[in-house]
């Protein structure tokens, strides 16, 4: 439960009590595999590369990953910024090295090109690469702005640009966030064109081809209207995507991607939707979608992927009462996990949503190592917020606080606008060798609320002033603590889930009221179906290590047995 209040992992918080559901019961049974899935497509190469990854004549050995950072120019008036030019060159060079799929050019090779005013096509051409990265550094006030251009080979012309603005005055301390912030960037884009290239050599059919392009262009839309209260345009976009996939799949009923597409967007679609029943009918036609997919390939990973996903989103969901058969339903999806990314260890966004499963189940450990796995691996960096969220999550709950700590300040420099990287650094003053400053608290609390969806706010800020109150009481102020506590609670109206009653036991703990605490843990208890937890793992959490001999955690253990 704090887990899913924390990291946000499904939009429901925790789990709706079991109950019946007809017509959904046939995807009860273990199966193969699933998560989300971020499509990417680049509109840059759409025009440059037929339906079977073919290239126009000329383009031949013009792979977009194979690319060449040039040397950045120096504008300053006085030539006194060529060496930070040189060192965020050498760092771009040297990050864009750690990505497997990528083929750099070293620092050797482009240095002949330092001062070329030759055309940018040619350099290419020259250095045989797909893609060029150059930009430049000068003194804006007291700023200094570098601007990245990304470039495609072939003709020499941009197809991204970014800029940056850092003090002048902290220029050490900045070259390697900006060197982190670009490479970033770059790894985003550029994961974006090869996952298009891949999806090219599936089809022969150019119009199937055309339309997936077409159908991602509306699911990209979809996607931009899901920050917006515009649940009918949202939809419409939806629909449209839907549409145009389903004439890519009568185009071409062999292609596995225009089908395992649209049961992502199902599954988006159930992710969106207010209507539980809404909710659930999106649920079973993602879920047929993956089985039609799986009837083409039973081996494709990413409809495996798809199929696993939506089992644990209808697990999530408690659509049955009979326990062996919700058992069932989360035992196939974490197969369907499994098998997913035994089949290909590269599914990044896989490997992090077996994480969240694991972590369900009581596996630490597990979830831990699947979500580095999934950090490892996700080389593009397109599920990067959700995997450091799982990383926090599972070290945090391991008591491995280094790495807590190191998942927490990545995710807060690398996704600023995300609010679980706001909150985590007030837990980071309530763990060993963490500095508490209520002051700062209360305005990690702020920014925090500030940045919640509007539909969670309420609740991320009650939670977050709930940390805020471990803060006060690590600093020696009990009865302030007890005071934002009251303050903090909430009726179902804010907390269906119950997580501010887990989250105050924790806190109350923390402040010696054993008593209140466990009369909180048989509240949030209560909310399940048995009266007790799902098993006794969760009294196993270092949470609850002063309450190990209090005879009513001791009967609240036994309940949940």
């Amino acid at each position: 439960a704090l887990d899913s209040a924390i990291s946000g992992e499904f939009p429901k918080g925790t789990r709706r009590p079991r109950a019946a559901s007809p017509g959904l019961t046939k995807y009860l049974l273990p199966a193969a595999a699933a998560v989300v899935i971020l499509f990417a497509g680049g509109s840059w190469i759409l025009n440059r590369v037929g339906p079977n990854g073919g290239s126009p004549e000329g383009m031949e050995g013009f792979n977009p990953a194979d690319l060449a950072v040039l040397y950045f120019e120096d504008r300053s008036t006085d030539g006194s910024l060529q060496y930070v030019a040189d060192g965020f060159t050498e760092g771009l060079i040297t990050e864009l090295n750690r990505v497997g799929e990528l083929t750099v050019v070293s620092r050797n090779g482009v240095a002949p090109f330092r001062e070329s005013t030759a055309p940018l096509d040619s350099i290419a051409e020259a250095l045989q690469v797909g893609t060029l990265i150059h930009g430049s550094i000068e003194t804006t006030g007291e700023q200094l702005r570098v601007s990245v251009h990304l470039v495609e080979g072939i003709s020499g012309s941009d197809f991204d640009r970014s800029t940056f603005d850092v003090p002048a005055t902290e220029l050490l301390v900045a070259q390697d966030s900006i060197v982190r912030t670009a490479a970033l960037l770059l790894r985003e884009r550029l994961g974006e064109e090869i996952s298009l290239r891949r999806r090219q050599n599936e089809t022969s059919s150019v119009e199937a081809w055309a339309l997936v392009q077409r159908g991602e262009r509306e699911r990209k839309r979809a996607e931009e209207l899901q920050t917006q209260d515009d649940l009918e345009g949202l939809f419409a976009a939806f629909g449209r995507a839907d549409s145009l996939l389903a004439l890519a799949e009568a185009a071409d009923p062999e292609w596995v991607e225009p089908i395992q597409m649209r049961g992502w967007i199902a599954f988006s679609e159930s992710r969106s939707t207010p209507e539980f029943e809404a909710l659930l009918e999106a649920i079973e036609r993602g879920l047929a979608h993956a089985e039609r997919a799986l009837a083409v390939d039973p081996n494709h990973a990413r409809a495996l992927e798809l199929r696993g996903n939506l089992r644990y989103w209808l697990w999530w969901q408690g659509v049955t009462p009979d326990l062996d058969e919700d058992a069932a339903l989360l035992t196939g999806a974490q197969e369907d996990l499994e098998t997913a990314v035994r089949a290909d260890r590269s599914l990044a966004s896989a490997h992090a949503r077996l994480s969240g499963l694991y972590y369900m189940v009581a596996d630490l450990t597990a979830a831990l190592l699947s979500a580095r796995t999934a950090y490892e691996t996700d080389a593009f960096l397109s599920n990067a917020a959700e995997v450091l969220r799982r990383l926090f999550n599972a070290a945090y709950d391991l008591g491995q606080f280094a790495q807590a700590r190191w998942a927490c300040n990545e995710g807060h420099v690398r996704f600023p606008e995300d609010h679980t990287f706001w909150r985590c650094r007030i837990l980071e003053m309530t763990m060993p060798g963490g500095t508490p400053d209520p002051d700062e608290a209360w305005t990690l609390r702020e920014r925090t609320a500030e940045r919640a969806p509007v539909a969670q706010r309420d609740l991320v800020d009650r939670i977050a002033q709930m940390f805020v109150a471990e803060v006060l009481a690590i600093s020696e102020l009990p009865d302030s603590a007890r005071s934002v506590l009251l303050r903090a609670r909430a009726g179902s109206e804010v907390d269906p889930g119950g997580d501010l009653a887990y989250v105050e036991a924790h806190i109350r703990t923390v402040l010696g009221d054993h008593d209140e605490a466990v009369d909180l843990l048989r509240t949030f208890f209560a909310g399940f179906s048995e009266g007790g937890g799902e098993g006794t793992d969760w009294a196993d959490h270092w949470y609850w290590n002063d309450l190990q001999r209090h005879p009513g955690f001791q009967e609240l253990v036994e309940l949940s047995r």
